[in-house]
């Protein structure tokens, strides 16, 4: 299991160092930190989140109170998935969660935070994970505004 200090000093270097993609004031011994939203549809968003066993990912979450909706901009997202991980460069894990209202995408770091030592700085995390969601959220949002202009012309 991760060290909570370890996960809460990194995501204070994260604020510090990029405060305009924090919507946190500062990060709790929770595992993960909201960045950002897309905007459409409601109740998806950006996080920065560590796994219990100290993998480090990006994601987008589709989470509001409608499953419907959620399962459905997975699935939309879902049709596209060759050209997006083509684009992000990186493969994907897509866990659509039948049982549950939430569905999310993540890109994960090839690492663990547990294995961060005097040789594996935390910094490591910070140059990998700054860029990383830049490029995600810049290429999911790409899809997702795509598909809202599409759908409101029908």
């Amino acid at each position: 299991m991760m060290d909570p200090f370890s996960f809460t000093q990194f995501l204070s270097r994260y604020n510090r160092r990029f405060p305009s993609q924090s919507i946190n004031a500062k990060p709790s011994h929770k595992n993960w930190m909201k960045i950002g939203t897309p905007g459409y549809p409601p109740g998806a968003g950006y996080h920065l989140s560590f796994t219990n066993d100290g993998r480090c990912r990006v994601e987008i979450t589709f989470q509001s109170s409608d499953q419907q909706l959620n399962k459905f901009m997975y699935d939309v997202l879902l049709r596209y998935r060759e050209e997006i991980e083509q684009q992000l460069g990186a493969g994907l894990e897509w866990e659509r969660k039948d049982q549950v209202k939430r569905s999310q995408i993540s890109m994960y770091y090839p690492g663990s935070l547990t294995a961060i030592g005097a040789e594996t700085p935390q910094d490591r995390y910070l140059e990998w994970v700054v860029p990383a969601a830049e490029r995600f959220q810049m290429v999911i949002n790409e899809f997702l505004l795509a598909y809202g202009q599409i759908s409101r012309r029908n």
